[in-house]
């Protein structure tokens, strides 16, 4: 099996754990809530909130892996053209991962105790964390999607459905912004741009895994 093919499957697994962590968190307070609206919902059903915990760490190895066959031919462009679109797709993945980071490290650190031993002003930090870590993961896929847009449509890396699905993320991913305001449940919307990550990913993955080059 080819590198390319492996990284194709290792993205639809990474999509299949990520989907099971959102699934697992349920509805989440908005962002308005009260701190003990925030703290009921870490306190309740405290084992989900760990499996979902799980399976957002378990996302990082093949997610990884899907972005190493993702970017090989991003990088070879660049060395036959003397360009750095390349580069910019990498940072931002590498942006989006360490948003990533941050928001399942939050999510983590309430999840692990129930919010136990925790006072008010913590727990609102720490929630607060995770939607600043939103809507900086909606700029870094941004970056990501804006670089993959310009490298297929300038040097045809790789076909042009995936330039236009990278346009259309690009498009989502400044939505992240939203979650940088606190008023009302349309903050909720600036967590889209994830959403249309995992369905780039798992549109590119199947297009990879059926693909029968192996460059």
């Amino acid at each position: 099996m080819s590198f390319k093919k492996t990284a194709g499957w290792a993205g639809m697994l990474a999509v299949a754990f990520f989907i099971l962590n959102l699934v697992l968190q349920g509805s989440t307070p908005a962002p308005e809530d009260s701190v003990a609206d925030i703290r009921d919902y870490i306190a309740n059903d405290v084992g989900v909130h760990k499996l979902g915990l799980l399976f957002g760490v378990l996302a990082v190895v093949p997610i990884v892996a899907f972005f190493a066959g993702f970017l090989l031919p991003f990088f070879k462009s660049d060395r036959e053209n003397g360009e750095g679109f390349g580069i910019v797709v990498f940072a931002g993945a590498l942006m989006f991962g360490a948003a990533a980071t941050v928001l399942n490290t939050a999510y983590g650190t309430l999840a692990l105790r129930g919010g136990d031993g925790l006072n008010d002003s913590t727990l609102a930090a720490v929630w607060d964390m995770q939607q600043v870590a939103a809507g900086g993961g909606g700029v870094a896929l941004t970056v990501f999607a804006g670089g993959v847009a310009m490298a297929v449509f300038r040097r045809h890396v790789m076909a042009d459905w995936v330039g236009w699905a990278a346009t259309l993320l690009a498009a989502l991913g400044a939505l992240g912004l939203i979650t940088l305001t606190n008023e009302g449940n349309a903050a909720m919307l600036g967590y889209l741009p994830f959403l249309g990550f995992l369905l780039f990913v798992l549109a590119v993955s199947v297009d990879m895994v059926r693909s029968t080059s192996d460059a």
